[in-house]
């Protein structure tokens, strides 16, 4: 009786990986032809724009692209005079550089995973120069 229980498991736990599996090859292929469509309309990636994956939570990659100087050196002078306070004031720096996906797909997202924008300013930073390990606050 236990032996046909857990073979029923095994075979029930190896379709699900299997499932597993083929959405992560799914999410693969779709990175892939973003990052090959996005370097062939902008330029290299992590120097002209870059990809912020969502570590397969489902929401899918956004990818945000270098933007005006202005938003860095605003976001600069709010974060050094302590004036950013709310995820809004990080929206309204990563918002405008959103290259993928639309920008109400983008704000859906980051109301159900907010720490997405922090990646995406951070990710921005290093666009715009910052060293890498200071973007990740170390």
């Amino acid at each position: 009786m236990a032996n046909d229980k857990l073979a029923a498991l095994r075979a029930a736990k190896a379709e699900l990986d299997q499932k597993r599996q083929a959405e992560a090859d799914d999410r693969e292929v779709a990175l892939l032809e973003l990052e090959l469509k996005l370097e062939a309309d902008i330029g290299p990636r992590g120097h002209d724009w870059e990809i912020v994956e969502d570590d397969g939570h489902g929401e899918g990659p956004i990818a945000v692209q270098l933007g005006a100087s202005v938003l860095q050196k605003r976001f600069e002078a709010e974060l050094s005079s302590g004036k950013l306070k709310t995820s809004e004031d990080f929206e309204s720096y990563v918002l405008p550089c959103i290259v993928f996906p639309e920008k109400d797909k983008v704000q859906a997202i980051f109301d159900k995973r907010p720490f997405l924008i922090t990646r995406c300013a951070n990710a921005l930073a290093i666009l715009y120069g910052v060293a890498r390990g200071d973007a990740a606050g170390k």
